[in-house]
């Protein structure tokens, strides 16, 4: 009787973990869901669209999902519209502490990067852009004015024609001012130095695409050009305001991120090619609560 008892307790026992198995083999199967990548087949004109109508149909599970994924671009996003659903829309987020504090640090941490407090403070206060003209205020953020550029306290400018010599820390980058948007009233310099190379970004007031270049530092030639999307909503509250923007470089990426009046936002490429990794914006969709 025993071993007949014994019989059937270890065919249940086998029946049970052949069906957790099972389970757990439809769940290591289960379907992402299909966020865009922000290369290659899409574009500044169709990524917003496409990343907004993933994020609204997604579940809290698939959120996760996209956030454990190794998409970077996907991380991000997914940590916002979960925040944005917990702390009401996305424009009632970026008015509360939360914002800042939250998704600040959750950035810097998956991108093992140290990003200035005023990015952070964009989230909440939106850095009072347009009252952040004064020099005594953007000297407290470290930054400065000369002309038409907003540049870093550490770096100094000089225009010649349609060049610009941008000089930071011992080393000068000419960059030819017909390479950027020449619609721009006013330019924001970002700059960066990284073994033999050196990023500079020129971003307009207003929240338009514009370029980041890579150069050689001895040769003072260029390696390679790309655009940051910035904002799909660009120019979208009527206000032109201070676009403050900044670099940061770790782990073979070179970020660059902003905030202005519209949105804040980090995008990422490869240093050696320029290859975009990652793009992020507040602004990229106008989300209503699912």
């Amino acid at each position: 009787m025993r071993s007949a008892c014994n019989t059937i307790l270890y065919i249940l026992l086998i029946s049970v973990a052949a069906t957790c198995i099972s389970n757990k083999a439809v769940c290591s199967d289960k379907e992402l869901p299909q966020f865009p990548k922000a290369i290659g087949e899409n574009d500044w004109d169709t990524f917003p669209d496409a990343a907004s109508k993933v994020l609204l149909s997604s579940s809290v599970d698939e959120l996760n999902d996209l956030e454990a994924s190794d998409d970077i671009s996907a991380q991000l996003f997914a940590r916002w519209e979960k925040l944005c659903r917990r702390h009401g829309n996305s424009r009632d987020l970026i008015g509360s502490v939360v914002g800042g504090s939250t998704f600040s640090g959750f950035v810097q941490g998956r991108l093992h990067c140290v990003l200035p407090d005023w990015w952070g403070r964009s989230f909440s206060d939106r850095l009072n852009l347009e009252t952040e003209a004064g020099a005594a205020k953007l000297a407290r953020i470290g930054w400065q004015r000369t002309g038409r550029f907003f540049h870093p306290l550490d770096t100094t400018v000089e225009k010649v024609g349609h060049q610009l010599f941008v000089q930071m820390k011992g080393m000068t980058v000419p960059l030819d001012l017909s390479e950027v948007n020449p619609a721009a009233g006013i330019f924001t310099l970002a700059v960066a130095k990284e073994g033999p190379k050196c990023f500079v970004a020129v971003a307009g007031t207003w929240a338009f695409p514009y370029s980041i270049f890579c150069f050689d530092i001895d040769s003072k030639k260029l390696v390679w050009r790309q655009e940051v999307w910035c904002s799909s909503l660009a120019g979208a509250s009527g206000i032109s305001g201070i676009h403050l923007a900044g670099i940061s470089v770790s782990d073979g990426v070179v970020a660059s991120y902003g905030a202005t009046c519209d949105a804040t936002y980090i995008e990422g490429f490869e240093i050696a090619t320029g290859s975009p990794r990652f793009r992020f914006s507040t602004a990229y969709f106008d989300r209503t609560d699912p």
